[in-house]
C-alpha cells in the first residue's frame, strides 16, 4: 500500500528562500535609492517654488514701482511670499546686499521632516 505525501521538501524550501534572498539584497538597495531619490526631487521641487513665488513677487514690485526691491524688503515681505509649501516650510535669510537665501524645511510629521536643503537666488536687476 502506497501513502500520497503531500508537502515540499526541506531542499525545495531552500532552494526557493535562496532566491528570495537574492531577489531581496538585489531589490532592497534600489528601493532605498529610489526613496532618497524620491526625497532629492521633493526638496528641488519645493525650492523651485520657492524660488517663484520670490520672482513673482520681486516682479509685482517692479510693475507698480518701478523698481526691484532688494533683499531687506524680500525678507520684510516674507509672510506675503508665503512660508507655506505643503509639506515644506520655506524661510528667508540675508546673504548679502544682493542675495537671498530660500530654505525649504520638511515639516513635522511628513516623511520628508529630516530633509533640507538651501538655495542663493541671486535677486532680479542686481549686477
Amino acid at each position: 500500500m502506497l501513502i500520497d505525501k503531500k508537502g515540499f521538501t526541506l531542499i525545495e524550501i531552500m532552494a526557493v528562500l535562496a532566491i528570495l534572498g537574492i531577489i531581496a539584497a538585489i531589490a532592497l538597495p534600489r528601493y532605498f535609492d529610489l526613496i532618497e531619490d524620491s526625497r532629492l526631487k521633493a526638496v528641488q521641487s519645493a525650492l523651485a517654488e520657492g524660488r517663484a513665488r520670490v520672482t513673482s513677487w520681486g516682479s509685482l514690485q517692479y510693475l507698480h514701482n518701478g523698481i526691484w526691491p532688494t533683499v531687506d524688503e524680500y525678507l520684510a515681505a516674507a509672510d506675503t511670499i508665503g512660508k507655506d509649501g505643503g509639506d515644506f516650510h520655506f524661510s528667508y535669510k540675508r546673504v548679502d546686499e544682493k542675495t537671498l537665501k530660500i530654505k525649504a524645511d520638511g515639516r513635522e510629521g511628513t516623511i520628508l521632516y529630516d530633509v533640507d536643503e538651501s538655495v542663493h537666488v541671486a535677486i532680479p536687476g542686481s549686477s
